[in-house]
């Protein structure tokens, strides 16, 4: 985390990881370790000042490391610019109880189509795809289910993710 006091103060700061490195993807930041498995991922850039008013943000990376830089001139102070790092195993998409809301089952349906396709089309053998597409094609039952039990009951959902994008569970939850 970092406290920004004044108005002398830097407007950057910057951020490393022990035996991995930030790659900026274009729409998104994620940690990479020397094997060049995904072991994290950098939240949106975000900064607030004591007033809590928003200030313009941004991440670079430049050689592994991450900065973030706060337009803080201005600001009521201190200033908070926190990057949010999610290290782990999985990748959480977390759908809040407006988006819950606000699904559309044929959105879902298509999604899943998609998600079906990306993950079951790349690399595997015809009979292995058609094993998988038949696998996920119950888990897309299975996860609209759980969307609309979460409409029903006003809670969100979160799905999980492995970093190579395999869908390994999803939730209704209170939020």
């Amino acid at each position: 985390m970092a406290i920004i006091r004044g108005d002398n103060a830097p407007d950057k700061m910057e951020y490393s990881l022990d035996g991995a490195s930030f790659v900026d993807l274009g729409q998104g930041v994620v940690g990479v370790a020397q094997n060049n498995t995904v072991v994290g991922f950098v939240q949106p850039a975000w900064a607030i000042d004591a007033d809590g008013k928003s200030l313009p943000t941004r991440y670079t990376v430049v050689d592994g490391r991450l900065s973030q830089q706060v337009d803080h001139r201005g600001a009521a102070y201190p200033v908070v610019a926190d990057p949010t790092i999610s290290l782990g195993w999985y990748v959480y998409v977390r759908y809040s109880r407006a988006e819950v809301q606000n699904f559309n089952y044929w959105l879902n349906v298509a999604g899943g189509v998609f998600m079906v396709g990306l993950m079951c089309g790349s690399g595997l053998g015809p009979i292995t795809a058609l094993a998988c597409a038949a696998a996920l094609t119950a888990y897309l039952g299975s996860i609209i289910e759980t969307i609309q039990d979460a409409k029903n009951a006003n809670q969100c959902v979160e799905l999980r993710f492995t970093y190579n994008g395999i869908l390994v569970g999803w939730r209704r939850y209170n939020c």
